[in-house]
């Protein structure tokens, strides 16, 4: 009974953890308005590009317009990069992409970036109107290189 438990609990891991485009959606909950959030965009960006080479990765990224000034700025960084961006999720070796940037309290934003099966997190804090990254975390991001 325990192997079959087990079985089971491994089979609904990794039948949730299939690409699918859908499960790609970003969201931006902060309500901060004196706060420039481009600096998360350039954040992540610069730990993209460590991971998964520019100018040999297509990105795949569903719009996102709650804050399209933030999916504008970040689209924009990605392809000044060299990146390319699919809206296409039918084509072969595309990286998935999404975020998640919430406001947790007035002085916490956390940014969640899903990148295929992988996932970073960042911790900043609001001082002066200015976001400071406090910590980052990754589960299973490996490098594309």
């Amino acid at each position: 009974m325990r192997i079959l438990t087990l079985f089971l609990i491994s089979l609904i891991f990794i039948s949730c953890a299939k690409v699918n485009p859908n499960y790609f959606q970003s969201s931006f909950t902060a309500y901060e308005k004196k706060v420039n959030y481009n600096k998360i965009a350039d954040d992540f960006i610069q730990l993209l590009s460590s991971y998964y080479p520019p100018n040999k990765t297509t990105l795949f990224l569903n719009e996102e317009k709650s804050n399209k000034d933030f999916f504008d700025y970040f689209i924009l960084s990605i392809r000044k990069k060299g990146y390319a961006i699919s809206n296409d999720n039918s084509r072969k070796n595309l990286t998935f992409l999404s975020y998640q940037i919430s406001q947790i309290d007035n002085e916490t934003i956390v940014a969640i970036f899903n990148v295929d099966e992988s996932k970073v997190s960042m911790i900043y804090s609001i001082v002066d109107n200015k976001l400071i990254k406090t910590s980052i975390t990754n589960f299973n991001f490996n490098s594309k290189y």
